[in-house]
């Protein structure tokens, strides 16, 4: 979907679409979401996040309301509705993936997208189908080139689960980008031009012939192939008024204003928050006396409690998040593990910030858990986000950040002058 809840409605500059692509959006729209479904970006980002499933309520009406003006068969619509409320949020993720019947629904939905694409496809206007392919292509596009980029780059634990698919996904890029220049070329008169896409038309020529040259290059998809592909998409008005590239391959450079950083708290009482802060201390107290198991599911249901009273992002309810990666690894499931221990240190850096007290404990507790888990992944979580600070002089910190440091220094074992560590710590909470 796109960033932000708008589309390019309105030109803002003399060479602008002179008509709204819509059909274009429609086939871009239906294909991510099918992808959500049926390729393995989901895992890589364990669920979609807020900043997604915001777009995907907003404009998935508008994807519905389109195919009902389009008198599209009204099972095939309420199916793509159907499929727009069942996105896996990131909330949500962990618990999914343990559930069976969670992926036999994926498969399903997948199934029945892939007949409601060409359904669509089948009542659009004539002038309108050669747009509605380029748009399902760079979906399709710019899915394979960001898995090909991405995988590579993470943690060296992560990059294992996914490394096996990458000639897979370089293959449909291949075959992706191959088909996109076939459609361009194409000139049946069943996909006849629109007059009014004649400068979007001309913007299309230029990335076939920029695509024909990649792919004689046979290279992986580098910065160059980034931006052409972020200018089509824009030139295809697949982006907000505001200019924002697609979440999937776009980072925001700028930091976070303090709203988007707000803790996403809820109103609780003392009473509440001390009565699940007993329940966890009770769950770490008997992990060694029962079956992992047991444990396992003791530590889900608590951290399930303390998303409904005290929200997702709150200090307790991350650092159980990381007891439950040490119970998932517990139960044989190491690898979920590693995720959730990695997640954990994004979503505290994403909403507190790097230097925030609740960052660094969250962080700190989850390389200790690292080390008895994926070492490596550990080694690579330090360097990244603590080391730099553990080494520093203390008078490089305001007081209160000075004491917190001192205490993870100490919880790790290292020292600022040596950067020795030890491999055997217990939770800094």
């Amino acid at each position: 979907m796109n960033a932000g809840l708008g589309r390019n409605f309105v030109p803002e500059a003399p060479d602008a679409i002179p008509r709204k692509p819509w059909a274009l959006w429609l086939g871009h729209d239906l294909e991510e979401l099918y992808c959500h479904y049926v390729e393995l970006n989901i895992f890589i980002i364990r669920g979609e996040p807020p900043t997604f499933v915001e777009r995907i309520a907003t404009l998935g009406r508008w994807i519905t309301d389109t195919l009902q003006a389009l008198d599209c068969p009204e099972e095939i619509t309420e199916f793509v509705d159907a499929a727009i409320d069942g996105v896996t949020r990131r909330d949500d993720f962990y618990t999914a993936i343990q559930d069976a019947e969670w992926h036999a629904t994926r498969a399903a939905v997948g199934d029945g997208l892939d007949k409601a694409l060409p359904a669509a496809r089948r009542v659009l206007p004539p002038e309108g189908r050669r747009y509605f392919d380029y748009g399902v292509m760079l979906a399709r596009v710019a899915l394979c080139s960001v898995f090909i980029h991405v995988v590579p780059k993470l943690p060296e634990r992560s990059a294992a689960l996914f490394m096996d698919s990458i000639p897979l996904y370089r293959r449909e890029l291949r075959r992706a980008a191959e088909t996109l220049i076939a459609f361009i070329e194409n000139e049946d008169e069943d996909r006849p031009h629109d007059p009014r896409h004649r400068l979007l038309d001309q913007r299309f020529q230029s990335y076939r012939e920029y695509l024909s040259g990649w792919l004689t290059r046979g290279a992986d998809p580098g910065d160059d192939f980034f931006q052409r592909l972020h200018d089509i998409r824009h030139d295809a008005g697949l982006f907000s008024s505001g200019g924002d590239a697609n979440a999937y391959f776009q980072v925001p450079t700028a930091p976070l204003s303090d709203a988007e950083r707000s803790p996403l708290s809820v109103p609780h009482t003392a009473t509440e928050r001390e009565a699940l802060e007993q329940a966890w201390r009770r769950s770490s107290d008997i992990a060694a006396q029962v079956e992992p198991q047991h444990h396992f599911l003791a530590v889900r249901n608590i951290l399930d409690r303390c998303r409904e009273h005290l929200g997702p992002v709150d200090r307790m309810t991350m650092h159980i998040n990381l007891t439950l990666a040490f119970a998932h690894a517990r139960i044989g499931s190491p690898e979920t593990g590693v995720l959730m221990a990695c997640d954990v240190t994004e979503t505290a850096r994403h909403y507190y910030g790097p230097l925030h007290p609740i960052t660094l404990f969250v962080t700190t507790d989850a390389v200790a858990l690292l080390r008895r888990l994926s070492p490596e992944t550990a080694e690579i979580l330090y360097n990244a986000q603590l080391r730099s600070l553990f080494e520093a002089p203390e008078s490089d910190f305001p007081g209160p950040l000075r004491d917190t440091l001192r205490t993870l220094r100490s919880h790790l074992e290292v020292d600022p002058n040596t950067a020795t560590e030890s491999n055997d710590q217990q939770p800094a909470h």
